[in-house]
């Protein structure tokens, strides 16, 4: 019976597989969805900032989010089921680092691609506005100290900048986001710092070959006494207009900003909300009366003195009339999240309010008071 189960499911499986196929070729646009406002950020942990990242994704709504310094390990799973899917790049042989994408599940996509070795690497690319191609990756390159070696760190930077070579090159419509760890490069004059470095200028070598535009301009870490920096870097390339970009508050015990982009053309967006209403859930399939029913038509007999054409046809109103009774469609459930309600979204708004003034004005009190709403 087991055999017999699964046999059945195969065949509906690629049966439905080309009922959808064909109803894509013939819908053109109406399966695609595009992409508004994305949101990145580094969060130094995604564990500690899990429940945070999840009241972003309900409140602001991102079709996607991109995260660097996850620190995940393999065996640790993670899952965004009600808001969207996730792929994301851990670290190999070290702790620490990471990269990871969440993307809404109405977005379609058409490649996903990752960086070489230890390039820690993430891509996606979807279809914009007018169908054309927008790829969308995040990047992080760790800071030189002592978990690395002076050869290995420079053999990371070598192998981020040989993958992002070989994804830059393929698409015209490129969202590049990441925490590059070089803040010595004046992006506005296109010069590398006095303290910049062979990193900084290998950066902005590839910036300059890919004919990309840099368009961060504030400030992106502030760590406690330190002076603060912008690591975090938006990219794209021309002659792409410059996009909006606002700084929120960090997320968790980051002391990243999270940056919102919205870039020129992501307003007026076709959506699919509810992709899989209409669709077959095979999963649920009652295989035992699908079984019975199959085994209950006297094929035989129904196929006797038949062209090809009306035995195909015959085939077809059973194989329905079977799907129609056993195989149910899928239930498109809505998301409750009671636990973000008012008093939420109230704390964050006073948390983003003690955030804007310890940005323009860092002494202890502002601090302190900051410290109180995270």
């Amino acid at each position: 019976m087991g055999t017999e189960k699964g046999l059945i499911g195969f065949q509906l499986f690629l049966m439905e597989i080309c009922s959808y196929l064909e109803i894509r070729a013939q819908s053109g646009n109406e399966l695609i969805s595009y992409v508004e406002v994305p949101l990145y950020t580094n969060i130094d942990g995604l564990l500690s900032g899990l429940l945070e990242v999840r009241d972003y994704l309900i409140e602001k709504k991102p079709d996607v989010v991109c995260v660097t310094e996850t620190k995940l390990r393999e065996e640790v799973q993670i899952s965004f089921k009600d808001q969207g899917y996730v792929w994301r790049r851990d670290r190999k042989g070290k702790a620490g680092g990471g990269v990871l994408i969440i993307v809404r599940d109405n977005i379609y996509i058409e490649e996903i691609e990752y960086g070489d070795n230890a390039a820690e690497i993430a891509s996606i690319t979807i279809r914009t506005n007018g169908r054309e191609r927008r790829k969308i990756i995040v990047t992080y390159i760790p800071p030189r100290t002592n978990a690395w070696g002076q050869a290995e760190h420079q053999e990371i930077q070598r192998e981020m900048l040989t993958s992002l070579g070989n994804m830059l090159r393929k698409d015209k419509k490129i969202l590049l986001l990441g925490d590059f760890n070089c803040k010595n490069i004046n992006w506005e004059v296109m010069e590398v710092g006095e303290n910049g470095g062979q990193w900084g200028e290998e950066l902005l070598q590839m910036a300059m070959v890919n004919t990309l535009d840099q368009w961060t301009n504030e400030y992106t870490r502030f760590r406690g006494e330190e002076e603060p920096a912008m690591l975090d870097l938006v990219f794209t390339k021309k002659p792409e207009p410059r996009p909006v970009i606002t700084h929120l508050s960090p997320i968790g015990k980051s002391d990243h900003v999270v940056v919102e982009i919205e870039l020129e053309n992501w307003t007026e967006i076709k959506r699919n909300e509810e992709h899989r209403k209409g669709r077959l859930n095979h999963a649920k399939s009652n295989f035992d009366g699908l079984s019975k029913f199959f085994d209950s038509i006297k094929w035989k007999d129904a196929m006797t003195d038949k062209t090809a054409q009306e035995k195909y046809d015959f085939f077809l109103e059973k194989y329905h009339e079977g799907v129609h009774k056993y195989v149910p469609l899928y239930k498109v459930r809505e998301s409750k999240h009671a636990w973000f309600n008012i008093r939420c979204a109230a704390a964050k708004k006073e948390r983003n309010a003690a955030w804007r003034k310890l940005r323009k004005q860092r002494n202890e009190r502002n601090r302190a008071v900051y410290q109180g709403k995270k």
